[in-house]
């Protein structure tokens, strides 16, 4: 047996390297099944960030499925959509429909052509498009549809599939655009029906939102419709209509996004949405489970059809992913027996059941479960850790100062391969997630183990704000960003060494976007850290304000209010002179949420101020700080950082 060596926390080596990160795996999305035929996107860092649509045959040969665009460019299926896109692909019986992000394009490619080639369906770049939809029987895909020829306006439309709206735009058809923002578009089995939903400012999709059910013509033109759901602060999710044409949709008025079944459509009937037609919605399993998540991203897909009367779904419940099978007629819902956390689309057809995946020893793949086996298709990864140095999630949860509970999630420092020093408690990285209703993930992480494996404690906060933990806890931070968020991150590193899980005088915090804007805000209303971490935060509120897209337009209103003074108060740039630990701030050049003139505003008020910070600008990048290159200075001048400021010596 091998002899540990004794070493001092965060001084460990570790085979996981920055260049891991981004050369040895991809990011999987948007996973789709056609049969059995099964479809998803890599997103690959080390081809510029190309996103590559792949298909995985039924003989279990996967490769890429687009050819090059007419212009000789390799596809890349993305959509920017309300900036941050989502569903960029659809497939129906072979048929796949695409949007190419640099062109702006939407093609259509024919598995079932032996000629076949990419057509366009769309002019380029004169609007966008996603969340499609494809109607094969009248030779259509709908769409949502983002124009920004004057201001930024969006509508449902439909977009012939013989190519006919690339050459003239007036024949792609407007479905719906009485509303601020569509989507989801789901067409009924008869192809009689279609629902969507839609929201209004100042609303986000998660704070109110509304479910409409139309009856369409042979054309595939809207004749009449009505809106199914539409109450106050009720948030809709994944309309979905079951084999046998009853609407299915997940919506939070009980508190938790959980499932409701409409039953008795008739669109065949002329007065289909008539009062006398006496539609019937019930709740299917009331629980406090979130069987769904903010729509940030366009084409959520947490569950599918099984069977006419079953559906498979994925759920989170105390921030743990889970997946099961409901019952459409009685709600009994039975959990799966795998180790399996499911962690983006979840799909079935013909028996399979396939859903992007990871567990708390795998990195995501594409798994799928077939006449009782688990298989998995595709790994994101061909480098594996060995199990003996996995760090594993550990669910932590505190009572704040005002009574209430917060969530989190400690990782110990973990190496097969060292022993720490006789009574030393380890440093900790504290972790505040982007996206103020986003959470933390609990399966494996190559970014959280690239710390424990060097001898790291990593905590991960799911503030108050987080989705996972239902409707109350989301709305928590409503009114109260900039302070409830930093305080629960504060008091959570006080709950870990009240636990004696770490060292307290050894503690650094870290984040991205608005986890930045927390993670900065954390040390001028404390001390507890000894340095931070901010990639492409934000300082000046009024500023981000001005910045915002049409989608997130209202966003910080909602989350701080009106009150002037309050985004004044809560904005970072406030107190660059108040700072209590030192700083490292990574800005790309290119603008975004983020600026690199609003940065080198805040760092000049740090300089006037004393406060300590060191400025690292990226060229060429953008707010996502998604290429390699970023991602490997980031992580490697981290590590010099926190080790310098926690007094670790290499």
């Amino acid at each position: 047996m091998k002899s540990l060596t004794p070493a001092a926390y965060g001084t460990w080596e570790s085979p996981l390297k920055s260049s891991t990160l981004t050369s040895r795996r991809v990011q999987m999305s948007g996973l789709r099944i056609d049969s059995f035929d099964t479809y998803w996107i890599e997103h690959r860092l080390h081809e510029e960030g190309r996103h590559v649509l792949l298909r995985r045959r039924s003989d279990g040969i996967t490769g890429e499925v687009l050819p090059l665009t007419p212009e000789d460019q390799l596809m890349d299926v993305a959509t920017n959509v309300n900036e941050y896109g989502g569903r960029a692909y659809a497939v129906s019986e072979g048929v796949i429909v695409a949007n190419q992000i640099t062109d702006g394009r939407v093609y259509k490619f024919d598995l079932n052509d032996p000629m076949r080639s990419l057509i366009p369906l769309t002019p380029g770049f004169t609007s966008r498009y996603g969340d499609f939809e494809i109607d094969l029987a009248r030779g259509l895909v709908y769409a949502v549809e983002e124009s920004h020829s004057d201001a930024v306006s969006n509508r449902l439309v439909a977009i012939p599939l013989d190519g006919s709206g690339a050459r003239n735009p007036e024949e792609i058809k407007e479905i719906y655009s009485a509303a601020d923002f569509m989507a989801a578009p789901a067409l009924s089995p008869d192809g009689l029906g279609l629902a969507w939903i839609t929201w209004e400012h100042p609303h986000m999709p998660w704070t109110q939102s509304a479910l409409h059910v139309g009856r369409l013509d042979v054309g595939g033109q809207l004749k009449e419709h009505l809106v199914l759901v539409d109450s106050e602060n009720v948030c809709v999710y994944e309309p979905r209509w079951s084999t046998g044409g009853d609407l299915i949709h997940i919506d939070d008025t009980s508190g938790w996004a959980n499932f409701y079944r409409t039953e008795g459509f008739d669109f065949l009937n002329d007065r289909f949405c008539a009062p006398e037609k006496r539609l019937k919605t019930r709740l299917l399993h009331p629980s406090p489970k979130a069987f769904s998540n903010p729509h940030w991203r366009l084409g959520l897909h947490t569950y599918d059809n099984f069977s006419g009367n079953e559906i498979i779904c994925s759920w989170t419940v105390a921030g743990s992913k889970r997946l099961g099978v409901m019952n459409l007629e009685n709600g009994q819902l039975e959990e799966a027996d795998t180790s399996w956390q499911p962690i983006g689309n979840v799909t079935c057809q013909d028996g399979r059941v396939v859903f992007l995946a990871s567990s708390p020893s795998d990195s995501m793949s594409v798994v799928q479960i077939y006449k009782g086996q688990t298989q998995v298709l595709r790994g994101s990864a061909d480098w594996m850790m060995d199990d003996r140095d996995i760090s594993y999630a550990q669910p932590m949860t505190w009572r704040t100062t005002d009574g209430k509970a917060a969530y989190g999630y400690f990782y110990p420092p973990k190496n097969s391969r060292y022993i720490p020093l006789q009574g030393e408690l380890p440093p900790v990285i504290v972790n505040v997630h982007a996206g103020p209703t986003s959470a933390a993930k609990t399966g494996l992480s190559w970014e959280v183990q690239f710390w424990t494996n060097r001898g790291f404690a990593y905590f991960d906060v799911d503030f108050r704000g987080s989705t996972g933990h239902g409707k109350v806890y989301r709305e928590e931070l409503t009114g109260n960003w900039g302070k409830m968020d930093s305080q629960d991150v504060i008091e959570g590193l006080e709950y870990l060494a009240s636990r004696g899980l770490i060292d307290p005088d050894r503690a650094v915090v870290r984040g991205f976007s608005s986890g930045a804007f927390t993670a900065i805000n954390t040390i001028w209303q404390s001390q507890v850290f000894k340095a931070a971490s901010a990639v492409s935060g934000f300082w000046d509120l009024e500023g981000l304000k001005s910045r915002t897209s049409k989608f997130e337009s209202y966003l910080v209103e909602h989350l701080l209010g009106k009150d002037p003074n309050t985004v004044i108060e809560c904005s970072p740039i406030s107190h660059a002179s108040a700072l209590n630990a030192p700083i490292l701030i990574f800005q790309g050049t290119e603008p975004g949420l983020s600026t690199l003139e609003e940065t080198e505003r805040f760092t000049n008020l740090l300089e006037e101020g004393g406060s300590e910070y060191q400025l690292e600008i990226i060229e060429g990048e953008n707010h996502s700080m998604d290429s390699a290159k970023s991602v490997e200075k980031i992580f490697n001048t981290e590590l010099i950082f926190f080790r310098k400021h926690l007094g670790i010596s290499k």
